[in-house]
């Protein structure tokens, strides 16, 4: 059985923002794990849930 491991990437910005990069995101974190030989990976791309400072 192969073990898969969650790579998770949380992007901050608008909603419109996150839509527009998620695709470009989830690609270039594929090629860096692609490119250090890192197998058995999952890539999430997230939105980031900003707490603001009181």
């Amino acid at each position: 059985m192969e073990c898969t491991k969650l790579f998770r990437v949380a992007v901050d910005g608008s909603e419109q923002y996150f839509q527009d990069v998620r695709r470009d995101v989830e690609e270039i974190a594929l090629e860096v794990l692609r490119s250090r030989e890192y197998d058995g990976y999952t890539i999430k791309v997230i939105k980031n849930k900003v707490m603001h400072e009181v």
